[in-house]
């Protein structure tokens, strides 16, 4: 945007964010490692990014939305610092993403203050646990109980649940889906295949949880340390009803929820077009499958399309620092995933 939308004299640029601090997710499963890495690895001021963005042009707003008036095209804000603040726009991009549904820091949860909170004190019911469950066989769920497998190495119990009959959806090759599984008990992690968490229920520090098995049998177990990682919910409650789908996404024309990065990239090569009332270029995702996941700080597995990655090159690519080396420029927009749009200036 500083290089297209802020060059223009006749446009101004909004941004509306409850949050002080970029979040890179990808780095959480290995972030909420005590005593390992701090939160400075993921989360990286953004006010000294806008220093080079014109002040008569820009404007950053501290809050959240929390309504949106579509014909009056407005935004109303609830600041941080409390009172209300009206933003009226021509044209609004929604990017407001998503939050964890157990309110875990895998992304933003409201505030930076509120994230950092959780997580220390996620640090804090880790490091005294005897037992930890992580819930939820997605990538997220299935890189921390890699990550918090392979730190302890055995001196805590690490319980994995996840419903399917192997982690990873299934449109994840069953070869790395194995290879997750073999990953892990090599690990020492006890894998709880086809198994939900149905019910959670404080006893003091501890947490009691109730599984339930595909088999219609029932476990419980105790934990020092409950990490959920069952998915996100949209962040679009300041959204009229009218535009939201029965999940609480915004609609769409397709199906364009899926790579962020991707859809930024295309963002920011069609927006000046668009603002010049020239024609968009049509949105194209990516048909193939891309998952890279990894199993502790040694190992790693992934795929291409229909082809599985060697466990090296996964490790190599994602599994040394988790994007920690570049995240950085992410958030200063020097860069996306693929490309380098500035070499950094130190």
């Amino acid at each position: 945007m500083l290089k297209s939308v802020l060059q223009q004299d006749n446009l101004r640029l909004t941004v509306i964010a409850p949050n002080t601090h970029f979040h890179w997710p990808i780095a959480m499963p290995r972030v909420i490692l005590p005593d390992h890495w701090s939160e400075h690895k993921a989360m990286f001021e953004l006010y000294p990014f806008f220093k080079d963005y014109p002040p008569e042009r820009f404007e950053f707003v501290l809050g959240a939305a929390s309504s949106m008036d579509l014909e009056g095209k407005h935004i109303t804000v609830a600041l941080n610092r409390g009172g209300v603040y009206t933003v009226h726009y021509d044209t609004l991009v929604i990017a407001t993403g998503s939050t964890a549904q157990d309110h875990v820091p895998w992304t933003v949860l409201g505030t930076t203050e509120e994230t950092k909170d959780k997580l220390h004190a996620l640090w804090d019911d880790i490091r005294r646990s005897e037992t930890i469950v992580i819930a939820g066989g997605g990538p997220t769920g299935t890189e921390t109980a890699g990550e918090i497998a392979y730190e302890y190495n055995g001196g805590k119990e690490v319980h994995f649940v996840y419903y399917d009959d192997l982690p990873l959806g299934p449109s994840t090759l069953d070869s790395v889906r194995k290879q997750v599984v073999k990953e892990l008990s090599k690990l020492k992690v006890n894998l709880l295949p086809k198994t939900r968490v149905t019910e959670v229920t404080k006893d003091g520090k501890d947490t009691i949880l109730q599984l339930r098995r595909a088999d219609g049998s029932f476990q419980t177990l105790r934990t020092q340390a409950y990490i959920p990682a069952t998915g996100t919910k949209p962040n679009s409650a300041f959204a009229p009803k009218e535009i939201l789908d029965n999940r609480g996404f915004i609609k769409q024309t397709n199906n364009r929820a899926m790579y962020a990065d991707s859809q930024c990239q295309h963002l920011i090569k069609n927006i000046p077009r668009y603002l010049s009332g020239g024609k968009m270029t049509p949105y194209k995702k990516n048909q193939k499958e891309m998952m890279a996941v990894t199993l502790g700080r040694k190992r790693a597995t992934g795929q291409l399309g229909n082809i599985k990655i060697l466990s090296l090159l996964m490790w190599y690519a994602k599994g040394r620092w988790m994007g920690t080396d570049y995240a950085y420029d992410l958030a200063a927009g020097r860069r996306s995933l693929s490309t380098v749009l500035e070499k950094r200036r130190w």
